[in-house]
């Protein structure tokens, strides 16, 4: 991970303030979007004396946390298209509470497309 220079975390919260884009901020202040995308969602609200006290370790723990926080999400969603799956598959099968739960779920998202 490329380290900002304070300086430039300062343009990115003044840059900020001012509505700016990620983009345009990159472009800025020469840096990949990433970079700067990277640097702004560690702290949020965004503040430039936040991110120069954060401790690399710091960081790299909050960067895992996240990590784990989408993993977790993705899987609750490919369970919960398993089981769906699953229940159209075998109708016979008896659910429990929760397949029920993702079938109305289903069937709510459905309806509210359909209006």
């Amino acid at each position: 991970m490329t380290s900002l220079s304070s300086q430039e975390r300062t343009v990115i919260q003044t840059l900020l303030e001012l509505n700016y884009s990620v983009r345009a901020i990159a472009r800025f202040i020469k840096r990949s979007p990433s970079t700067v995308s990277i640097e702004i969602h560690q702290v949020t609200p965004y503040k430039a004396e936040i991110c120069m006290s954060l401790s690399k370790d710091e960081l790299i723990r909050r960067m895992m946390w996240r990590m784990v926080y989408w993993v977790v999400i993705v899987l609750i969603v490919l369970v919960g298209c398993y089981l769906v799956y699953r229940s159209y598959k075998y109708s016979e099968i008896e659910l429990v509470w929760w397949d029920y739960l993702l079938y109305i779920w289903k069937i709510v998202k459905l309806n509210r497309t359909l209006e």
